[in-house]
């Protein structure tokens, strides 16, 4: 995964052959002046259905920490910019 110009989230995955996307680029109203951004720490098998990263933005200048949790509680967030969270979903067959 690789955060990318405009807020795209550009992704590579190594699964029986490979596979690139990316999400559509966000253009904001404002300037982004601050920015936090969580991402798993250490090696972790994955889980369907599980979050692995978010990314907050926000045109303030000031900030609280985030952690992959507060996701479940969306109201954390309120008053921010933007605030992106990656779901990885996998389908078995």
């Amino acid at each position: 995964m690789q955060l990318r110009e405009n807020h795209v989230i550009y992704f590579n995955v190594n699964w029986g052959g490979r596979a690139s996307f990316k999400t559509d680029e966000i253009m904001l109203d404002t300037e982004t002046i601050i920015s936090t951004k969580g991402f798993l720490q250490e090696f972790q098998r994955i889980e369907m259905n599980k979050d692995y990263a978010f990314m907050v933005y926000d045109s303030g200048t000031i900030m609280r920490s985030y952690s992959l949790q507060d996701y479940f509680g969306t109201s954390k967030f309120e008053g921010m910019d933007l605030v992106q969270v990656v779901t990885l979903l996998f389908r078995g067959e």
